[in-house]
């Protein structure tokens, strides 16, 4: 069942009123009416009722029609007027429509033109409501959009600072780590633990070996070893491959130049671009093992004699 229609009716003339309730009846219409004569009175339901629909008349005893759509407009803005009036020149037609009326009924035309004019005025501003009510979520759904985009930009930012703190310590660590390995007095080796082929080599360690970095990349562990060492050595590496901790031994090593030194090789397992490799730290401890060779002669002939 359709909701009842909610009039108000500015008119000094209860049959004008008859009448106008009558049509609207007659129509289908269920009306719930408020009439009013007087400004104060008009003035005080526009501020307590919410009509659907304002009808009104244009010449009152101390008011008019003009005066009271312009009440109107200012308070009910989405509450369409009709302004039915006795008599109504053009020109006041047209100020009047001018003004915001929906629309202007003469009483001698109520029966034929009041109720299209009714329904006309109530379409529009269904209309009106319903463009009204689409723009307002509109809006509503723009600034959810906006409050998303800028929870995201927002949430992008603090992910773009965190990724730039995280480049720029892994700069820092890159740059310590390169000047710590060309840096290091120590030779460092890295190989790979499948093929034993050297990845990495540092300045030291060319020294150490008269190669450089490029023809120390093209060698094995097996390159850098007398073969009489080899088995031992194999046996270091791949034990040093196997555990989880770093080991350390000492080998002879051999130069570009074919000359043989002793080597102390500390080393551990990484991992480095997906592939298991040992890191290796090499220090030439030749003289250090003749002082100690040369020590214990000294103490094997204190003890013959």
């Amino acid at each position: 069942m359709p909701e009842p229609l909610r009039m108000l009716i500015l008119e000094d003339n209860p049959t004008d009123v008859e009448l106008i309730q009558f049509e609207l009846q007659e129509a289908g219409f269920t009306v719930i009416s408020r009439v009013v004569m007087t400004e104060e009175d008009f003035v005080r339901e526009l501020q307590e009722y919410c009509p659907d629909l304002i009808l009104s008349d244009y010449d009152l005893p101390k008011y008019n029609g003009a005066l009271a759509l312009a009440e109107a407009s200012r308070r009910r803005p989405d509450t369409p007027f009709i302004l039915v009036s006795g008599v109504v020149t053009e020109d006041r037609a047209i100020e009047i429509l001018t003004q915001g009326a929906k629309d202007y009924v003469l009483k001698n035309r109520l029966q034929r033109r009041l109720i299209p004019a009714v329904r006309r005025a109530l379409t529009e501003a269904e209309e009106h409501r319903a463009r009204k009510q689409a723009e307002a979520e509109l809006r509503e759904a723009h600034r959810n959009l906006e409050a998303i985009v800028n929870i995201r930009t927002a949430k992008l930012h603090e992910e773009m600072a965190a990724r730039k703190n995280v480049e720029d310590a892994l700069r820092e660590s890159e740059e310590k780590c390169r000047v710590f390995f060309e840096g290091s007095t120590q030779g460092i080796l890295t190989a790979d633990v499948e093929s034993k082929q050297f990845l990495l080599a540092n300045p030291a360690i060319c020294r150490m070996l008269g190669y450089s970095a490029a023809e120390l990349l093209q060698l094995t562990i097996f390159d850098l070893h007398p073969q009489d060492a080899l088995d031992y050595v194999l046996s270091e590496f791949e034990s040093l491959a196997r555990v989880e901790k770093p080991m350390s031994f000492a080998v002879p090593c051999m130069r570009k130049d074919g000359t043989v030194f002793y080597a102390d090789i500390a080393g551990s397992n990484i991992i480095v671009h997906g592939r298991r490799c040992t890191v290796g730290f090499i220090t030439d401890i030749t003289t250090r093992k003749q002082v100690g060779e040369l020590v214990q002669e000294r103490a094997q002939r204190s003890v013959g004699n």
